[in-house]
């Protein structure tokens, strides 16, 4: 194949920067449509890093290309779909690292023996396996302040009564730190607990005790309860008979988000008759 051939193959064309850029500048009006395509390519760039980049790297790149948008605003097509591409690029990647240091909270870095926990109950999940709280602004015994997570999750006793959102609790358990990936490339459940500020993971081997009845709270509170108000009417439904187990589990699901009533073998039925996306997207789109 001679050099000419080659210039002009669309594998070669595709794979020219050149070509590429053109090619987006010929979008016209329609380059803002790649705006979410390169903010998750920055966003996608910082949580590829091995180590957590300097602050200043993001903003640095941000104003760079803003900067590079005002003076080169005559530029050819060509130039100003580049800056833009990059400018978005750097719009991601310090939208990651802002969120990123917005939510960062301490985690514990070793399990805890049987230690005496107290909180406020801002979440719930209430299973077959049985009833799993988290507990904002926590404090743990023998453990210092600047140590503490902004959230931990405990798994209750089976004989414990279901406590109250809102209500402050003090029970005695077993803390964990969040665990990492089992196989590599898999779900990084120590990721995904930092980003939701839940620094320990644990079970209780007692019952907890009350220390203060619920508290109004702010608006995800409120939030809170109306999503596990919604679940009790659907729960009463099913209870009178005026629907099945499984129809109210679903329902449930796609009015609340709450998957803890979802059993195996219903979550197995919808993923064979292609409907288990419907779950994971419960409680927001649908």
């Amino acid at each position: 194949m001679t050099e000419a051939s080659i210039a002009s193959s669309p594998r070669h064309r595709w794979w020219s920067g050149v070509e590429i850029l053109g090619w987006l500048a010929s979008q016209g009006t329609r380059l803002v449509l790649w705006l979410p395509v390169m903010l998750g390519a920055g966003i996608a760039v910082y949580f590829a890093l091995p180590i957590e980049p300097h602050w200043w790297l993001g903003p640095l790149g941000l104003g760079l290309g803003v900067l590079a948008l005002v003076v080169l605003r005559n530029a050819g097509l060509v130039m100003r779909a580049a800056i833009y591409g990059g400018a978005a690029l750097a719009l991601g990647f310090t939208a990651a690292q802002w969120q990123t240091e917005t939510v960062a909270a301490p985690q514990l870095d070793r399990s805890t023996g049987p230690t005496t926990v107290t909180g406020r109950v801002v979440s719930r999940d209430v299973s077959s396996a049985g009833t799993r709280v988290v507990l904002d602004t926590p404090t743990i015994e023998n453990l210092a302040f600047e140590e503490t997570p902004e959230r931990v999750r405990v798994r209750l006793t089976t004989r414990s009564v279901t406590p109250d959102i809102g209500a402050h609790i003090a029970l005695t358990a077993v803390l964990n730190p969040p665990g990492s990936p089992v196989l590599p490339g898999g779900f990084d459940f120590r990721r995904y607990a930092f980003f939701q500020r839940l620094g320990a993971v644990g079970y209780a081997i007692s019952r907890p005790t009350v220390t203060a009845e619920a508290e109004a709270g702010g608006l995800s509170l409120q939030l809170e309860r109306l999503r596990h108000g919604i679940a009790g009417r659907v729960d009463d439904a099913v209870a009178k008979g005026l629907v099945s187990d499984r129809a109210g589990s679903v329902a449930i699901v796609l009015l609340t988000g709450d998957r803890s009533a979802i059993s195996d073998n219903l979550y197995s039925d919808m993923r064979r008759s292609g409907l288990a996306h419907l779950l994971a997207i419960s409680g927001l789109h649908v």
